[in-house]
């Protein structure tokens, strides 16, 4: 894809937040986790009150600054069932939800600017959670994904929805803006 020489990327950290349980967005995850850290989120701990948030925002502030931090809550269907007979579809759905994009708040203030999200109703969860009101558009990073950048804050962002990019999409995304 053509390169946009004036979208430059951000200063900061790179965050990956994985919310999709999509084949692709599993995919994706399997081959970024081999390369960089990585944590999951806990339905059953949130659901039993623990604060996840802040243990997992203590968790990505506390790697190594030079790496990107994957931060997911994907799992295959199986575990999905089991999550959702538990809780309920909708309740398990939103304490995800709620969970990634209060993460995107926390860490986005302490300077992971460059951010990846996987997943259509976790994109719209971060936008709304980061109160972005408009993006400019910038080079694409796989058919139908671009990076994009917040106008009211140093944010970069690429939002996709689960089933789109390739299995090697998260690095694409850092190597089109490193």
């Amino acid at each position: 894809p053509k390169q946009d020489t004036d979208f430059l990327p951000n200063e900061g950290r790179a965050l990956i937040l994985a919310g999709s349980c999509s084949a692709a967005t599993r995919a994706q995850l399997a081959q970024a986790k081999a390369l960089w850290p990585h944590a999951k989120v806990d339905i059953d701990k949130i659901a039993a009150g623990k604060d996840m948030v802040t243990e997992l925002a203590e968790w990505a502030i506390a790697q190594p600054t030079d790496s990107p931090v994957i931060i997911y809550g994907s799992a295959d269907p199986e575990e999905v069932a089991g999550i959702q007979k538990r809780y309920g579809v909708a309740a398990s759905g939103q304490m995800m939800e709620d969970t990634l994009s209060a993460l995107a708040q926390r860490l986005t203030e302490a300077g992971f600017h460059r951010v990846v999200v996987a997943g259509g109703e976790t994109s719209g969860a971060v936008v709304s959670a980061l109160n972005i009101k408009t993006l400019e558009i910038g080079p694409e990073i796989a058919p139908g994904v671009p990076w994009t950048r917040a106008l009211d804050r140093p944010l970069t962002l690429a939002l996709k929805s689960g089933n789109f990019g390739q299995p090697s999409f998260f690095e694409d995304a850092l190597k089109v803006l490193p």
